[in-house]
């Protein structure tokens, strides 16, 4: 068997075969997660493709920029409505029928991370900014309306990237859709940022999806949230930093993602919690 995080360029710094590949060790499991570099659309279809038809794949992860592609290819095997509704994901893996399927654990894992970070203190933000619309964007976006909310009603959440997308923005009434150039308005003491655009990562390394310029000191954010992990602190991170802004990178919610794919792709017993603990440890 084997198992692949696949994407534009996983292979320059993809995290998931480093804990995939501790957690195979871990649990006897005799398989290997390695990264695939995929360099157009044409590739990922024959691609995706050719591992719906071979059965020693066991399933992995999908990254940038190929989590809503791959969604509309697996369409049909997509499992849940959640799924089904942000149309993202970002794991794959086999059903009982043997079946490649499709899910998202993004959402999921960034919730966890924001409330336990965020909201476990008295002090608590009223507004939430998502920024990006992409794959990990729209799986936060949909957790965070669908759940979240549900439980804090007094939260705002507003979302703003650079492409409108009028079918998504219609599944949740409770978020508000903001220009990108008008984002910085909704930022003040009350705000949690919370960055799922590739500004700042390792190949983005020198860009900030805020203009920090326009921000003045008594209008700070509340708390940073950057879903990015590599580096452990970008732009957007180092700001909050330097400004002692409440801050968190997506270092835990990558870990998180990760075992709860793995699960859906081993299917052994063992807790997230569990999973996490050993894809955490040397």
């Amino acid at each position: 068997m084997y198992s692949l995080i696949i994407g534009l360029s996983p292979s320059k710094g993809a995290r998931s075969p480093i804990l995939w590949n501790r957690a195979f060790k871990k649990y006897n499991i005799n398989c290997l997660m390695s990264p695939l570099d995929i360099p157009s659309i044409e590739d990922l279809k024959n691609n995706i493709q050719r591992l719906k038809e071979d059965n020693l794949f066991l399933g992995g992860s999908v990254t940038f920029p190929y989590k809503e592609l791959v969604a509309e290819i697996l369409f049909k095997n997509l499992e849940n409505e959640a799924t089904k509704k942000i149309n993202s994901v970002n794991s794959l893996y086999r059903n009982e029928s043997g079946e490649l399927c499709a899910g998202n654990t993004d959402g999921m894992a960034a919730l966890n991370c924001i409330e336990k970070k965020f909201f476990m203190n008295f002090k608590q933000p009223t507004k939430i900014l998502v920024l990006g619309g992409g794959g990990v964007g729209k799986a936060v976006i949909s957790f965070l309306h669908d759940q979240f909310l549900i439980e804090k009603k007094n939260i705002q959440l507003f979302n703003s990237s650079r492409k409108k997308n009028i079918s998504f923005e219609s599944k949740f009434n409770n978020c508000k859709f903001v220009e990108w150039g008008e984002r910085n308005k909704v930022v003040d003491s009350s705000t949690l940022i919370v960055n799922c655009t590739s500004m700042g990562d390792y190949e983005n390394i020198d860009l900030i999806p805020l203009d920090i310029r326009e921000i003045i000191k008594d209008k700070y954010p509340f708390g940073i949230y950057d879903v990015i992990y590599n580096p452990l602190k970008s732009k957007l991170i180092k700001f909050a930093e330097e400004n002692n802004i409440i801050y968190e990178n997506g270092l835990e919610m990558n870990l998180l993602q990760a075992a709860i794919a793995f699960k859906l792709a081993t299917r052994i017993s063992d807790s997230i919690e569990d999973i996490s603990l050993v894809m955490s440890k040397d």
